[in-house]
């Protein structure tokens, strides 16, 4: 693909993924019931992607990491896996802090929202978690159209699963402020992208935290009972995307 044919692409879907950051709410999540369906139709497709795509290129990637002659990167047996389990562990905090700092704030002040310094907590860690999708929008490690729009749709339904819960914990302040940094957070990324091509070694190890950030935000989704989910649409998404997919090798 021409280098500016490239960029015209990719600024065009890192501004779609601007707008459902910013406004799932209003067009989406007013299909009331039917919002359950589609939450775990969409985590579906992002837990396909991370085990058809994502996992694949991980094993790549720790291949090449093992041929680096480094004391430190020897003393390791699975580099790119602890990156990736890093990942899922700081979600998983982070998620807990929520859930704890919300009953707190309902017990104490009935108010059903998590308390401003979790809120503040979580938006710079998911405005760094969206800078590394908005990135990758332009570089990843399987280049092409084909990949690209795989990789959109994945991260596009992502995203929504991921506005969906972070408005569950912080309400208001989430609607006033959070969803227009975390929506600017995919172009800055992306503008990063633009004029910072960094190493491929650097790219695997960024893209097995997204791969566990991203395990950890759809499993947290899909499990409580409280969340309704829908076995029926998260298992219809995983097969619809794995056959895709699979079509693409």
């Amino acid at each position: 693909m021409d280098h500016s044919l490239k960029i015209i692409i990719t600024s065009f879907l890192a501004l779609i993924l601007f707008f459902i950051h910013s406004y799932s709410n209003a067009y989406f999540f007013r299909l009331n019931k039917k919002k359950y369906f589609w939450l775990s139709f969409f985590g579906g497709i992002s837990v396909a992607y991370v085990f058809i795509h994502i996992f694949p290129e991980m094993s790549d990637a720790q291949d090449k990491i093992e041929q680096i002659n480094n004391p430190f990167i020897n003393f390791l047996d699975y580099h790119i896996y602890l990156i990736s389990l890093l990942g899922f562990m700081l979600f998983y905090g982070l998620e807990s802090v929520a859930k704890i700092s919300k009953e707190k704030n309902l017990k104490l002040h009935n108010k059903n929202f998590a308390e401003s310094k979790v809120f503040y907590l979580h938006i710079i860690s998911f405005a760094a978690y969206n800078l590394l999708i908005g990135y990758f929008i332009l570089h990843r490690e399987v280049p092409g159209l084909v990949s690209l729009l795989f990789y959109f749709v994945a991260m596009a339904t992502h995203i929504t699963v991921n506005d969906y819960s972070l408005r569950q914990h912080f309400k208001e302040d989430y609607q006033k402020t959070g969803r227009w940094i975390l929506s600017a957070a995919v172009i800055i990324g992306w503008l990063f992208a633009v004029f910072f091509d960094l190493p491929d070694i650097t790219l695997d190890m960024l893209f097995a935290f997204l791969a566990g950030g991203m395990i950890l935000n759809i499993i947290k989704e899909e499990l409580p009972e409280e969340r309704q989910s829908k076995f029926t649409g998260f298992m219809m998404g995983c097969l619809v995307y794995t056959i895709l997919l699979l079509l693409m090798e």
